[in-house]
């Protein structure tokens, strides 16, 4: 079901739970708000929730995290204001929360249930804290877009342990320490930032520091 770039306003509907045989749940770009339901958590078959381009807000539900054929969720450029939950569905390949309003780190357990997560882009959303080296879970991560937040600390070394991973975005924290060497993931294109920077939206070109295709 793809409903969205519509004048859609109110609540997702909790009855929308009751689709049990939904492949996707297409909602974008519509003016819906309130939080998200958590009984859309019962679409056991769901594998694309596009909710992006909303005024959604609150939580993430929990729920979601129960999902056992979900492989894309984006929901960018919403007012989600809440910490991003610790578990993800188990097929998930594909998770965009950008532009919101999340407290909070980067989750640390997030890869702790899926080993399938290729994308992870959640920039200029607030997080706080440190890289959390079990992201290196995420063996099939190929795109880590953590740009424009509040994330201090050193970039861990199991990153670089991330072998299929072709794109690292972390410009715009307020990291610090030195870079380990980053043989072995190839292309590469990295951008990373020991302090803000004013980043103009050109990516590693307005780092401090940069790499392409090492």
């Amino acid at each position: 079901m793809r409903i969205g770039d519509n004048g859609l306003t109110g609540s997702i509907p909790a009855t929308f739970g009751n689709l049990v045989n939904l492949i996707t749940l297409g909602l974008a770009s519509c003016s819906l708000n309130d939080p998200i339901p958590p009984q859309l958590g019962r679409l056991g078959l769901l594998e694309n929730l596009i909710l992006q381009l909303n005024q959604l807000e609150n939580l993430i539900p929990a729920e979601l995290g129960n999902f056992s054929s979900l492989t894309i969720f984006t929901a960018a450029k919403n007012t989600l204001n809440r910490t991003i939950p610790q578990r993800s569905a188990i097929s998930l390949a594909t998770l965009v929360l950008s532009n919101n309003s999340h407290s909070g780190v980067v989750p640390r357990n997030l890869c702790s249930n899926t080993r399938s997560l290729e994308l992870l882009m959640i920039s200029g959303s607030g997080l706080v804290g440190e890289i959390p080296a079990e992201l290196s879970q995420c063996r099939s991560m190929k795109q880590l877009d953590l740009s424009n937040n509040l994330i201090n600390g050193s970039i861990p070394d199991e990153i670089y342990g991330l072998v299929e991973l072709t794109d690292l975005l972390l410009h715009n924290n307020s990291l610090v320490g030195s870079i380990s060497s980053l043989d072995g993931i190839v292309p590469l294109v990295a951008s990373w930032s020991p302090t803000h920077t004013g980043d103009t939206g050109n990516g590693a070109k307005d780092c401090l520091c940069s790499f392409v295709s090492i």
